[in-house]
């Protein structure tokens, strides 16, 4: 399996709402598929429920939760 990931993408304010978002996933998608990649996969933090929820509106699914804390 060839996972391609998307790593610290974001939209300006002023732009969002406008499916901008949506198409650069979109347009990653495509370029994962036409590599040879089979999953999509990206990393948001479990507070930024808008990413979350965004993620998820394009089509991708929460796997797992990552801990951390003090040593």
């Amino acid at each position: 399996m060839r996972l391609a990931e998307i790593d610290n993408m974001g939209v300006t304010p002023a732009f969002r709402s406008k499916g901008i978002g949506i198409k650069l996933v979109e347009a990653y998608r495509q370029w994962a598929k036409e590599h040879g990649f089979d999953r999509l996969y990206v990393n948001a933090y479990y507070q930024n429920i808008k990413a979350i929820e965004f993620y998820k509106k394009c089509g991708l699914s929460p796997i797992d939760i990552s801990l951390e804390g003090a040593v």
